[in-house]
């Protein structure tokens, strides 16, 4: 996130457009800590109810299906965008 992006951010004045793109990106490494503990731990276990909620949003949000491909494709579409 560029620090113009943080700045609007912390003055509230940030779009949609930049919440969507903080959000993408969280939610970027929340699905690589993901890969990682279900290779650490072989189970599912770690995964958070909200998950299946946070892959509908994207879903909505993008009418593309959740994975980390898309969330990297939405990511690069949203920063050369701004």
């Amino acid at each position: 996130m560029s620090e113009n992006h943080l700045k609007r951010l912390s003055k509230g004045t940030a779009s949609m457009f930049d919440a969507n793109l903080l959000i993408f990106k969280s939610l970027l490494e929340f699905e690589k800590q993901r890969v990682e503990d279900i290779a650490k731990y072989g189970n599912y276990a770690t995964v958070p109810s909200v998950y299946n909620d946070l892959m509908k949003w994207f879903k909505v949000q993008t009418g593309l299906e959740y994975s980390q491909q898309n969330l990297v494709v939405k990511i690069e579409e949203y920063e050369n965008h701004g």
